[in-house]
């Protein structure tokens, strides 16, 4: 439809006045925007022209229309299964108005019909999807308002609250509580909530999801001048409901045995790798360079002052307080219970946020904490041999080996080569255990090239032990000099299986089966051959015609030139 008639139906209102009544005029404007929403090209046009939505929406009683066609009302003459199609639209038309969010954040009584949307009577998914993407939409053009109307109206808070499981609710909840510039909502009230989530096989992945992107963002806070984003992160990490919700956790895993406590295993994970990720935090990780500079980029990504200390210190206190706890925990995975038939998820989690905090500890005060790092090193050997069929958590001690030779910290680098216990699980390993003889393989290699950049390792007393489970000498020398008796070249000839060796494994009746076989390839090669003969006889016929041919031809000119 022309732009002209796009005008005439946002402009009708107006100019029909004159010779219409009051209930014709108001039954021809909604005739208009129903229309509209049926129509994506209408629609698509209408969202394009801001001018056009001003002249349309100009009435407060328009945009309570097109919120109540949000809710799915007064859609007479709509097919049924058309009114979610048209309940989008109207949400998409709202949120695409900068005069539409001015209007609706002008008159709250507008914005409390809109969160009518996720109350018990109205909630459904369609209607979260609308009312998230509504409450991004204004929270970018009007900061302050909507947070100030869900603090006077907590109602609003409680009907979140209780719709966790649906990733939509989660954003529009990030939403008021991150768009300020200043905290409004209460963190208290969120904390006790957002870990109830995580611990609950529904809304575990969306809250999980909450912390995460609140981390991410931290990492653009200024720690001299934090922000919203800072404030919320120290008000929920730095609670005690945060605290003590980990010390259960910890106490939890120790009860974890079977599938049937899957739920609590999941959400100690969750906790874990949330507390995890704020100390692998840096901001090179996430920021993009100004320019494409050489000198934009850093130079070191794990830098000491990548991000204050002050945003890690409220882990690193929630890990002092949890210590004798801790401890204990680790001290039950030194020797495992050998009742235990699966590992939990949980406990890779837990043994790389110690790992991190390890590091974290010694470049903040200097000072190792030697007690922590032998329980972590006794806990990852003695759980790789108890769980020694759990590739994951063999791949993740693997990781936290290399975390902690990464420091490079002389003090973390020469514990591990002299007194770590996971050398002396290779001896608790067979081969039949391949995850934990892989793994352990790999960590090796690692100390063995870190031996060979600094000599003050090379006389460290476990090494020896690791020499002996995997000739790691043999396996570094150049190809030349590999000494082919122990180490045969296998060449594909060797996965070939010879003939008569075949025939010894097959009975009478597969023995003929396969000569029967052998047969009829034979004579079918022999057809080919005779067949290709005769093509080839064939094509030296067509040959010697097209020879004559050309002989007469060139007789044929010849004469002609002797006449001429």
């Amino acid at each position: 439809m022309a732009d002209a008639d796009l005008f005439k139906l946002s402009n009708d209102s107006d100019t029909s006045s004159q010779n219409k009544s009051p209930e014709e005029n108001s039954l021809l404007t909604d005739y208009a925007l129903l229309q509209i929403l049926g129509d994506e090209t209408l629609l698509d046009e209408m969202k394009h022209s801001e001018s056009t939505m001003d002249e349309y929406f100009h009435n407060p009683a328009m945009i309570e229309k097109l919120i109540r066609y949000i809710l799915q009302e007064d859609l007479e003459g709509v097919e049924d299964y058309n009114h979610y199609c048209y309940s989008r639209n109207a949400a998409l038309l709202l949120c695409s108005s900068l005069s539409l969010s001015i209007g609706v954040l002008s008159d709250l009584r507008l914005f409390g019909l809109i969160c009518t949307l996720i109350d018990k009577d109205h909630y459904s998914p369609h209607n979260a999807m609308c009312f998230a993407m509504i409450v991004e939409s204004l929270c970018r053009n009007q900061l302050n308002v909507l947070p100030n109307y869900v603090f006077e109206h907590p109602s609003v808070l409680d009907d979140l609250a209780s719709h966790l499981e649906n990733l939509n609710i989660v954003r529009a909840l990030f939403a008021l509580y991150t768009s300020s510039d200043e905290p409004i909502l209460d963190a208290a009230w969120l904390t006790p909530r957002l870990l109830r989530g995580l611990h609950s096989y529904d809304s575990s992945d969306n809250c999980f999801a909450f912390l995460f992107k609140l981390i991410s963002l931290l990492a653009l806070e200024d720690p001299e001048d934090p922000g919203v984003v800072a404030t919320l992160y120290q008000d929920i990490f730095a609670s005690a409901a945060f605290r003590e919700a980990f010390e259960r956790d910890l106490l939890r895993l120790l009860s974890l045995r079977d599938r049937m406590d899957s739920e609590a295993d999941n959400g100690c994970q969750l906790c874990f790798k949330a507390m995890r990720r704020v100390l692998e935090l840096s901001h090179e990780k996430l920021q993009l360079p100004i320019s494409l500079d050489d000198d934009a980029f850093p130079d070191d990504a794990r830098s000491d002052n990548a991000i204050a200390f002050a945003f890690r210190q409220p882990l690193l206190d929630v890990l002092h307080r949890a210590r004798a706890t801790l401890l204990d925990v680790l001290q039950a995975f030194h020797a495992p219970d050998p009742k235990r038939e699966l590992c939990p998820k949980a406990l890779p989690e837990l043994l790389r946020l110690l790992g991190e905090a390890v590091c974290c500890e010694r470049r903040a005060s200097g000072a190792l904490d030697q007690e922590l790092l032998e329980a972590l090193d006794a806990a990852m050997a003695g759980s790789v041999v108890c769980y020694y069929r759990n590739s994951f958590l063999h791949g993740t001690v693997k990781k936290i080996y290399k975390t902690l030779v990464d420091s490079r910290d002389p003090s973390i680098v020469q514990f591990i080569m002299q007194n770590s216990r996971v050398f002396e699980a290779i001896d608790a390993s067979s081969d039949c255990r391949v995850p934990a003889v892989i793994a352990l393989k790999n960590i090796f290699h690692r100390f063995y090239k870190m031996k060979e950049r600094r000599e003050e390792f090379k006389a460290g007393a476990k090494f020896a032990k690791m020499l002996e489970q995997f000739d790691l000498e043999e396996e570094f020398k150049p190809l030349r000099e590999i000494d082919l008796d122990k180490n045969p070249i296998v060449s594909p000839m060797d996965y070939y299986i010879q003939l008569n060796n075949l025939m010894m494994l097959l009975d009478d009746n597969e023995k003929s089966n396969l000569l029967q076989l052998f047969s009829q390839l034979e004579g079918a090669a022999i057809d080919v051959t005779q067949d290709g003969d005769a093509d080839e006889h064939q094509f030296d016929e067509i040959e010697e015609e097209e020879e004559e041919e050309e002989e007469e031809e060139e007789e044929e000119t010849g004469e002609r030139i002797v006449e001429m």
